[in-house]
């Protein structure tokens, strides 16, 4: 059953404000329809990029970038935004306070000494009861260089009597993160990104990886010189030392001479093709529940004899100074399409989950024999052994899925028991002529979760959490939607208890 949920809004010491009359926090139960999310600045133009997670209260926090304009005169740029929606449980039905406006976690006017940036692509993960944001604040103008920011959310449990609010950590300016892109040598903090230094992974860290309750591993991509080949780096940012309301450490790690985070190089070269995506290259990290940490990223070579796209699988240990170990390596291909961009992987796993994780991602014609074919998405399951090796369990049913990208499988509890599990996939279906729709296949059938109907209203780019919270589990989805020829945040909210 597809039940509907959140908006929120934020401001720096944020939280829902005593509303005006003009302007009143809305109340959503399950079951509501879709709700489109407030902007940061109504008049925006596209904002996209929708990220959620949920943390152990059931509180929700979103984010999203707006293209906007900012300075004097106005410049067209990129800002960060951000939505907290608190939840409670009255007379037995669980409900969300939805704000009526958005927080603007990267502000494009500051950071840069006047010059106006962009900041994008932002990412979330819950830490507790907390929050810990990351994006990249990217210079506009120059050598246009690229650092990473974080801010911490601290929530405050109010108890069963009211919602609970948030606090937005900035540095010493709203709207502008910690930097902690610190520690390897980057000047002054930057680096050059090239067209991948926006896309940034994101997971919290337990106990058994890292001694931090408040703590993330984000990797990242630096260009250093040739167009689609990358360095790929991981930061484990600590709140624990001086509080989710402090400034995060940066854990140093002892790699090798200048290169303490430095885990693996990237071959994506830039296909001059007509769909030209290969450069675009999204990292994507996630923790096991026995402490590995798992790699996930797409690779596509041009020329030479790996010639195709694939997708690199990667596991690693914590090992005191040296920080993370590779343990095992696995390379994926779609069997039938093997020259094709294997792009855009994303893990299915929950905190509650099995030590089962699944994996989704979408494949593009690299366009070599004339028109693109149809995109297509692959879906598997495996796990980590004992000694830290990667286990492939197989792929899902896809059925006849056809013309579908933006793959987000899903491995999630659904109920006490030790075989309760919710496994699907979301994605959205690309078609040029219809409208297109986020759906859910369950190997059997393909169920839509969007409620757009005419043809400017596509639906794309879904994301998802869940929380399990014995004897309730809810998913929230989050995705784009056409409004008025402009992309808008919306979510919904399934129940998938068994």
């Amino acid at each position: 059953m597809i039940r509907s949920l959140l908006i929120l809004c934020a401001v720096s010491t944020f939280l829902l404000l005593a509303p005006m009359a003009s302007a009143q926090p809305t109340i959503v139960e399950p079951e509501d329809s879709p709700t489109q999310l407030p902007l940061v600045d109504s008049n925006s133009d596209n904002a996209d990029h929708v990220i959620v997670a949920v943390n152990d209260l059931g509180d929700m926090l979103i984010v999203w970038d707006e293209e906007t304009t900012a300075g004097s005169p106005p410049v067209a740029t990129v800002q960060a935004s951000a939505i907290f929606i608190p939840t409670k449980k009255v007379s037995g039905v669980q409900s969300w306070q939805v704000p009526t406006t958005a927080e603007l976690i990267g502000d494009p006017e500051e950071g840069n000494s006047g010059d106006i940036v962009k900041c994008e692509k932002p990412h979330v993960t819950a830490v507790g009861d907390n929050f810990i944001i990351a994006y990249p604040r990217i210079q506009t103008t120059g050598s246009k260089l690229t650092r990473i920011e974080t801010i911490g959310v601290e929530v405050t449990d109010n108890g069963s009597s009211s919602y609970n609010t948030a606090t937005f950590h900035y540095d010493t300016t709203d709207g502008v993160g910690y930097v902690v892109s610190t520690e390897e040598g980057f000047t002054n903090d930057w680096f050059q990104g090239g067209s991948s230094g926006n896309n940034l992974g994101l997971c919290h860290f337990t106990d058994g990886l890292l001694p931090d309750e408040d703590g993330a591993a984000i990797v990242f991509l630096e260009q250093p010189s040739t167009e689609g080949v990358y360095d790929l780096y991981s930061i484990y940012v600590d709140y624990d030392e001086n509080g989710i309301d402090g400034e995060p450490e940066v854990t140093e790690c002892d790699s090798g001479p200048n290169a303490e985070w430095l885990l693996s190089g990237i071959r994506s070269e830039e296909n001059h093709s007509m769909y030209n995506q290969s450069r675009r290259v999204a990292p994507r990290i996630i923790e096991d529940v026995n402490g590995y940490l798992v790699l996930a990223y797409g690779e596509w070579e041009e020329s030479g004899a790996s010639q195709g796209g694939r997708i690199m699988l990667r596991s690693y240990s914590f090992s005191g100074p040296s920080c993370l170990v590779l343990e095992d390596t696995m390379e994926l291909q779609n069997s039938t399409n093997t020259s094709w961009h294997h792009r855009r992987p994303v893990f299915g796993k929950t905190k509650n989950s099995s030590d089962n994780m699944s994996l989704g991602w979408a494949n593009f014609d690299d366009d070599h024999g004339g028109t693109p074919a149809a995109p297509v998405i692959d879906w598997m399951e495996f796990h980590i052994d004992s000694n830290g090796d990667l286990v492939d369990d197989g792929d899902y049913n896809l059925g006849s899925l056809s013309n579908v990208a933006h793959a987000r499988p899903v491995f999630a509890k659904n109920g006490s028991g030790s075989t309760d599990t919710f496994e699907v996939v979301i994605y959205n279906t690309v078609n040029s002529v219809t409208t297109d729709h986020v759906k859910y296949w369950d190997e059997t059938t393909s169920t839509q979760i969007d409620d757009s109907t005419g043809t400017g209203d596509h639906a794309t780019r879904p994301a998802y959490a869940v929380w399990e919270k014995d004897p309730d589990y809810f998913m929230v989805v989050v995705y784009d939607q056409l409004v008025s020829a402009e992309s808008r945040p919306y979510f919904v909210v399934m129940d998938i208890t068994d």
